[in-house]
């Protein structure tokens, strides 16, 4: 046994260095990995903002749409998926996120842009479905067919055929 430890020492030095370096690695990349949720300042929030937080954070399915008051897509979209809404009372929040920093609410604009992680956000009308504090789905686009937005709605449990 010596002799094997003596002839393969600096291999096994080798080994245990690399795995002590794979293990460390893994260990801070785990503990970097930051909750976007963290980074928002709850109580710079308006109260619509703060309203969004807690009913995103309830366990029933909300609807945020991110769009601009000068986004022609936006405009043809907001009718189409606020008709569906007055007819299936789902949540839903709208928020014309050029108007946030022009009103003075930034906190709430990083709120709902980030809160939820968003992968997909370059553009607007941006929607994203949350439920119990989760993303659910994220779709940028309009959809101004109203059966096709109906059928994403249900396919994502938002409302029930």
């Amino acid at each position: 046994m010596k002799k094997f430890l003596n002839k393969y020492k600096g291999g096994i030095i080798v080994v245990v260095l690399l795995l002590l370096f794979v293990l460390l690695s893994v260990l801070t990349e785990a503990g970097s990995k930051k909750n976007p949720k963290d980074e928002i300042n709850l109580d710079k929030l308006t109260e619509e903002g703060t309203a969004w937080v807690e009913e995103t954070e309830s366990d029933e399915y909300v609807v945020t749409v991110l769009a601009q008051t000068t986004c022609s897509h936006c405009i043809n979209y907001k009718p189409v998926i606020t008709a569906l809404q007055e007819t299936y009372g789902f949540k839903l929040y709208w928020f014309e996120v050029d108007q946030l920093y022009s009103e003075g609410r930034e906190e709430d604009y990083k709120a709902v842009t980030e809160y939820y992680g968003l992968k997909e956000y370059n553009g607007t009308p941006h929607t994203y479905i949350t439920k119990s504090g989760e993303l659910v789905v994220e779709q940028g686009g309009a959809v101004t067919d109203s059966e096709q937005l109906k059928e994403f709605l249900v396919a994502n449990k938002v409302i029930a055929e």
